[in-house]
């Protein structure tokens, strides 16, 4: 896709920040769930 570099940083950001949130949260309420 061709986009300019700030729309592709921003797109960027939208797609990983769930996906760190998801993360965090596992990490926080189900700390024993990846030992």
């Amino acid at each position: 896709i061709a986009l300019n570099p700030k729309a592709a940083l921003l797109a960027t950001i939208y797609t990983s920040f769930p996906a760190l949130v998801l993360g965090y949260a596992f990490y926080f309420f189900a700390p024993g769930f990846l030992n």
